[in-house]
């Protein structure tokens, strides 16, 4: 199930989640400079392939970061990465 933002009462989306119910992992997820805290990502805007990709690090999945993303409530880029940076 997905999460959808939650509407702020002055017009603006906030976070789709608490960040403070999010573990450590999503919150880093979710956190514009990949480490646990605000400034969080806009859910009114699309998660970039650059952020997908900072946050799967070395050896990581971007398959599974767009995923979990897209289960927290963002709109994060198609799911057709390769395994790893180097896998042509």
């Amino acid at each position: 199930m997905t999460a959808l933002p939650v509407p702020h009462p002055l017009g603006k989306a906030t976070v789709p989640n608490d960040p403070a119910s999010l573990d450590d992992h999503d919150r880093r997820l979710i956190s514009r400079e990949l480490n646990s805290r605000a400034p969080w990502l806009d859910p009114e805007e699309p998660v970039t392939p650059g952020h997908v990709l900072r946050a799967a690090g070395r050896g990581g999945d971007p398959g599974a970061v767009g995923s979990r993303l897209t289960e927290l409530g963002y709109r994060a880029p198609p799911n057709s990465w390769p395994r790893s940076p180097t896998t042509t």
